[in-house]
């Protein structure tokens, strides 16, 4: 009898007071609404070197877009998209409006592409398994000639950081990129 009033008292409380998941994916939807009709503007720099600087919605600088090496418990390196580890990044047209993320110097040749993990950890890896973003233009708040990115994954969760990694989904503070072509 006490497991049900639990039980119950458990059920009410979510269904009055939400979940987090249930909001994020009520976000996620409106990200869709937003993104469903959207073209790759032309300004997009393809196959060329980039420094991407991140910046939260606040617009505060959030540091350059880099790698990250972490070993595995069988000495396999993965290289993780990281803050403030500056390396250069390209992106390459994927179609249908999206871009694919890679490297141009990853630990491991065959692993240069934009993957996200299950956990939404952005790490390279094979071009099978690649993501293709959705990105999204928009004038810089300061300086409204230059442009900023936000991208998006295939389930419209932005792309962000959780603490120093980039990821997307629960937990991640959403960023917007401004890209620089380096020579």
């Amino acid at each position: 009898m006490l497991k049900g009033v639990l039980l119950s008292m458990t059920l009410l409380a979510t269904c009055t007071f939400g979940s987090p998941t249930r909001a994020a994916t009520a976000e996620y939807q409106q990200n869709k609404t937003i993104l469903q009709n959207l073209s790759t503007e032309e300004s997009l720099p393809l196959d060329t070197p980039l420094l991407f600087r991140g910046y939260d919605y606040n617009n505060q600088f959030l540091g350059y877009l880099g790698l990250t090496s972490s070993k595995d418990w069988d000495g396999h390196a993965w290289d993780y998209l990281y803050m403030d580890a500056y390396r250069p990044l390209y992106l390459e047209d994927a179609g249908n409006n999206k871009v694919y993320m890679k490297s141009g110097k990853p630990n491991c040749s065959r692993h240069n592409y934009v993957v996200i993990s299950s956990r939404g950890y952005l790490y390279l890896g094979g071009k099978e398994y690649a993501e293709a973003f959705i990105t999204y233009e928009q004038s810089d708040p300061i300086f409204p000639q230059q442009k900023r990115y936000r991208f998006f994954d295939r389930h419209y969760r932005p792309i962000g950081i959780y603490g120093k990694y980039i990821t997307a989904g629960l937990g991640t503070t959403p960023a917007t990129w401004k890209i620089i072509k380096q020579p």
